[in-house]
């Protein structure tokens, strides 16, 4: 009966300590986090916790949500629907919030001429993109975002009807399809279509501005 008595007591000593190491463990790994985040590489800061992203089987459902993104305005939308998945996931939190109130600017600066503007883009026709054309947009992409950037498999050069703020007008862009990745809308149409620097690629060249 003693023997028995002892051995709980041994047994509930060892389960306490365990219980001990392991709270222990926890609360050093959330102070490591909390003091060295920074330093941490972005990869790492992603590692469990993959941000979603998305497959435009079709550049049209691309460009729709182009357009939704820039009328929400929903700058986490506007990344996937510009960027593949790879050089999406480099982007943290603090960049989309930035870019968010760019296109919030953006769109007040429309509306303060228009209270009732919206975005809208309507393919009046299309041009298929040749290599050099997509060597050049993959030239990019690598040079300016973070990542790894998958293949250009095709892409085109859309003719789009635009609502500007005097009536209709025609602008052209670039859809482009990425290998896994499916068809996204150029990056670089907020530049070739408004006239604005890119909020995502940042301005100076070279990459983001962290």
């Amino acid at each position: 009966m003693d023997n028995s008595n002892e051995k709980k007591n041994i047994s509930k000593k060892d389960t306490d300590k365990t219980k001990t190491i392991i709270v222990s463990v926890i609360a050093l790994f959330i102070i490591f986090v909390c003091f060295f985040y920074d330093s941490i590489p972005t990869s790492f800061k992603h590692f469990g916790s993959k941000k979603s992203s998305v497959y435009y089987s079709s550049y049209s459902k691309a460009v729709k949500d182009f357009e939704n993104s820039l009328n929400k305005p929903d700058a986490d939308l506007l990344c996937k629907v510009v960027l593949p998945y790879e050089q999406y996931q480099e982007l943290d939190k603090k960049r989309i919030d930035s870019i968010n109130d760019d296109l919030s600017n953006t769109l007040n600066f429309m509306k303060a001429f228009d209270k009732n503007y919206k975005y809208k883009f309507k393919i009046k026709g299309k041009t298929k993109l040749d290599d050099d054309s997509l060597d050049e947009l993959y030239s990019y992409y690598s040079y300016y975002f973070k990542g790894n950037c998958p293949k250009i498999e095709e892409g085109y050069q859309l003719k789009i009807e635009f609502s500007a703020l005097n009536g209709k007008d025609t602008i052209y862009f670039d859809v482009i399809f990425f290998s896994n990745n499916g068809w996204r809308v150029s990056e670089k149409a907020m530049n070739s279509s408004f006239s604005i620097p890119s909020s995502i690629a940042g301005s100076g060249g070279g990459g983001f501005d962290y």
